[in-house]
């Protein structure tokens, strides 16, 4: 790993999967367009159960295995350009936290939302909820077929005032800057009791509706102004929050969130409405936060 340099590139793990191949597209992809670098990251150990419990009894098999896995993938990536620059490494030691090393200054962390395994019929991977909840940059979360679709032109984001919602506001209006797409931001708001912290403003729904189109209208007004050939629509529902995205990425070729609202616990790593996102939307995923030194 100290050989490769993540920073300022797109960081993506590979494991040969269905959904990792996806995961590899989609950054190959968003790494060509935003003219930035690719690294490849492949990590082994011996006891990992995909390998058979000794079918390779060898690190250097193993390794050599591993190498010839990410030569493959990086030929992959270069089929959807040939001019783009592809780092590899091959990690000893667990996938997670090789990934989540690598994410230190990388502009985004890109994942399968579940790889190789006993339990890969699942609809999120143990190494994903990992990187999710621990990554120091943007995770994107790609799962099964979520790049395989035409395009919608749109890309969706969930804002509930809090500062995570509004960095996933800030990516979520680059993505679809860079890909000429509609920016669809959706407050939806449901009081789960007298303590929901939604209601610190007022209970009145009316209320609620003009503080939230003006903490959005705030934060979009510098953005708006670099990028006006970006339409951008604001509507806030009385809906369950997590419901009402993964209803809507099913239109969407993004959705983007914060790792976390304005409810739970202090420390707390994901939300609930995000960890819920996880593994269920119909596009990719897009999870931000904010780093430490800056809350």
């Amino acid at each position: 790993m100290d050989l490769v340099t993540t920073r300022g590139s797109i960081v993506v793990g590979v494991d040969g999967s269905a959904i990792s191949n996806a995961a590899l597209d989609w950054a190959a992809r968003r790494a060509s367009a935003r003219g930035v670098p690719l690294v490849l990251i492949h990590a082994f150990s011996a006891d990992l159960p995909m390998l058979g419990f000794g079918s390779l009894d060898s690190d250097d098999a193993i390794r050599s295995s591993g190498e010839q896995l990410l030569a493959t993938a990086a030929t992959r990536a270069h089929a959807v350009d040939p001019a783009l620059e592809v780092a590899t490494a091959c990690v000893g030691g667990f996938a997670a936290p090789s990934l989540i090393r690598a994410s230190a200054g990388a502009v985004y962390t890109v994942v399968g939302s579940v790889g190789h395994g006993l339990l890969a019929n699942l609809s999120l991977g143990a190494v994903t909820g990992q990187v999710a909840s621990h990554a120091k940059s943007p995770v994107v979360i790609v799962g099964r077929d979520n790049g395989t679709s035409t395009p919608f032109g749109r890309v969706l984001v969930g804002v509930d005032g809090s500062d995570p919602s509004m960095l996933a506001l800030r990516e979520a209006f680059e993505q679809a800057a860079e890909r000429g797409a509609q920016l669809d931001v959706v407050t939806a708001w449901q009081a789960r009791g007298r303590r929901d912290p939604s209601l610190a403003q007022g209970s009145e729904w009316e209320r609620y509706v003009e503080t939230s189109q003006a903490k959005v209208s705030g934060e979009l007004a510098s953005a708006v102004a670099a990028h006006p050939e970006v339409k951008v629509t604001h509507e806030v529902v009385r809906a369950d929050p997590l419901r009402t995205l993964i209803e809507r990425s099913r239109s969407a070729d993004l959705v983007a969130a914060g790792n976390r609202g304005i409810g739970g616990f202090e420390g707390l790593h994901i939300g609930s409405v995000t960890r819920g996102l996880m593994g269920h939307t119909s596009c990719p995923l897009l999870i931000t936060r904010i780093p430490p030194a800056k809350r």
